[in-house]
């Protein structure tokens, strides 16, 4: 007696679609993964970084992609210290005239403005 067809020696091996389905789909996963990563916080351009020329960044004047570099700033808390920057501006005064005035914008306490302290500046 002959075994079946798929268990001869010479026969192709048979490949399950569904494998093929999954690495597709692992594949597409990872490219958009990177995708957004990469795209989420874009390196600022070098018209960008005059808020950054002494190495510290002025909350006063910086974008929100500068800002987003700061420790435990994220796009969306570099978001809103654009916003309340842009509410709050006054002719005679600056929004942000020293590191704890940061803590008006929401998500940003004391443990923060500690890791942000040598980062930031409030200089024209």
């Amino acid at each position: 007696m002959q075994p079946p067809d798929d268990t001869r020696a010479d026969a192709a091996p048979r490949r399950d679609p569904s494998h093929a389905l999954i690495a597709g789909t692992l594949a597409l996963a990872t490219l958009a993964a990177a995708a957004f990563v990469h795209n989420k916080v874009p390196f600022p351009t070098s018209a960008e970084t005059q808020g950054t020329l002494s190495g510290r960044i002025n909350p006063n004047s910086a974008t929100a992609a500068e800002l987003a570099t700061l420790p435990s700033i994220g796009p969306t808390k570099a978001e809103a210290i654009v916003a309340y920057r842009e509410k709050h501006r006054a002719a005679d005064r600056k929004p942000f005239e020293t590191a704890e005035d940061l803590t008006r914008i929401r998500g940003i306490g004391p443990k923060t403005i500690e890791k942000l302290r040598s980062r930031v500046r409030f200089d024209d």
